[in-house]
C-alpha cells in the first residue's frame, strides 16, 4: 500500500469536505454567490488552498481587503483561522475513508 498515495487522496477528499463550509461562510457574510460559488478548496503538492479563477481575483481581493469602496469582509482569513484546528479531524477523517476503500483494515 503506498502511503503517499492514500496521503494525497484524503487531502483531496479533506479540499472536497471543505469547500461546501467555506461557500457557506462567505455566503452567510454576504459574498455575492456568482463569486462564492466559483471558489473551491483545493489540494496541491500535500497544501490545501483556496482557488478561484483569476477572472475574479480583483473582486475577490477587494471582498477580503476592502477598497475605497467597500469594508473588508475577510472571510478567507476568517476561513482558514478557524478550519486550521478542525483541519486534522477532516484529514483523519478522510485518510481513514481513503485507507479503509484500499483494504487497510481488513
Amino acid at each position: 500500500m503506498n502511503t503517499e498515495k492514500i496521503a494525497a487522496q484524503a487531502l483531496k477528499q479533506a479540499a472536497e469536505r471543505l469547500t461546501p463550509d467555506f461557500r457557506q461562510d462567505a455566503l452567510s457574510a454576504g459574498w455575492p454567490a456568482d463569486i462564492v460559488f466559483q471558489m473551491t478548496v483545493e489540494e496541491n503538492d500535500g497544501n490545501l488552498y483556496l482557488a478561484y479563477p483569476n477572472s475574479i481575483a480583483d473582486k475577490v481581493q477587494n471582498l477580503e481587503y476592502g477598497n475605497f469602496e467597500q469594508a473588508p469582509n475577510p472571510v478567507i482569513r476568517r476561513f482558514i483561522r478557524s478550519h486550521t484546528d478542525g483541519l486534522d479531524d477532516i484529514f483523519e477523517s478522510a485518510f481513514e475513508d481513503v485507507a479503509s476503500e484500499l483494504g487497510a483494515f481488513n
